[in-house]
């Protein structure tokens, strides 16, 4: 089962995207949508009942904004019930898009978090951003796709600045500005494709290698690599966050370092001699979507097994 995670500014139309994709999309597929309380008030009932959609209510934490457990409830009976092909789920704005993949990934490995689209209002993102500028950076991080609905409504320039700032944060990500929540041609293709290919491999990899650790050493260590674009640690893209991983396990680890994608831009980290140093760059620099972080390991030492590494660089 693949999941398609639906977020976005509130109001900005998420629901008329939602109704745009199963109507061009989805319904070639067997899916289940998931929409919370007050998203499954917007949704047209007739279109569900036409479309033969089968829809699950969850609720929230509004001020842990974390999925409750209600949502881990809900997908458990949609499997059973449903059996679907796709998953999407609809999420209230105000929950940060790493805690729900966190959900998915810790309580249901036979679901693969496939895409994650953002659904941005035209009229009020520049305002918005400005005032909650971390947790637009973390969403837009995350963000395989970007719609900008209403763009009718704010001029060309205003069209442009939101762009701008979106492929700073994120240089990879497919932005389209559109009205009435209709997606072009050529992202609901994007998307389809996406839906046929193993997500898992395309996002990373871990290779493992017997490395030396100086021509003048017999000592060996462990060198895992992993091929991402986007490197987190605990569900954060906070580069303290991951540079305090990295500071925990230091006396395990003989060196780490790479250069990857956050919500705060493209970073370069080295972890050297128990320190850990790291710096941001401008997106712009990016040269290829998969960049490499190495972890160099000892062998026979405590490892930070590549399932730890994994788990918690979450990508």
């Amino acid at each position: 089962m693949r999941l398609v995670l639906l977020t976005g500014d509130m109001g900005a139309g998420k629901t008329l995207v939602l109704k745009d994709i199963f109507e061009k999309l989805f319904k070639k597929y067997k899916t289940v949508l998931m929409v919370h309380e007050a998203g499954l008030v917007g949704m047209d009932a007739t279109f569900l009942a036409q479309n033969n959609i089968p829809v699950i209510n969850y609720t929230h934490d509004k001020v842990a904004k974390e999925p409750s457990r209600a949502l881990n409830q809900n997908i458990q009976s949609a499997q059973s019930m449903f059996n679907p092909d796709i998953i999407c789920t609809e999420v209230t704005g105000t929950v940060p898009t790493p805690f729900v993949l966190k959900l998915y990934r810790e309580n249901f490995t036979d679901i693969v978090v496939q895409t994650v689209i953002f659904v941005a209002d035209a009229t009020n993102f520049l305002t918005n951003y400005r005032k909650d500028t971390e947790f637009y950076n973390t969403q837009l991080t995350w963000a395989d796709y970007v719609v900008i609905n209403k763009g009718d409504l704010v001029s060309s320039i205003q069209i442009e600045k939101i762009r701008r700032i979106i492929k700073l944060i994120n240089p990879y990500v497919y932005v389209q500005d559109t009205r009435y929540g209709v997606l072009s041609k050529e992202m609901l293709l994007e998307i389809e494709e996406d839906l046929t290919k193993n997500r898992l491999s395309r996002i990373y990899q871990v290779p493992k290698s017997t490395v030396k650790l100086s021509e003048s050493s017999n000592i060996k260590a462990i060198e895992s690599s992993l091929f991402c674009s986007i490197l987190a640690a605990k569900g954060s893209t906070d580069p303290k966050v991951i540079a305090d991983f990295l500071t925990c396990h230091k006396d395990d680890i003989i060196r780490a370092k790479g250069i990857f994608l956050t919500g705060y831009g493209l970073c370069h980290m080295q972890l050297v001699n128990g320190r850990v140093n790291y710096k941001i760059f401008e997106t712009k620099k990016i040269q290829s979507r998969q960049n490499l972080f190495s972890l160099i390991l000892p062998v026979g030492a405590r490892e930070v097994s590549q399932e730890e590494f994994a788990s918690f660089f979450v990508l």
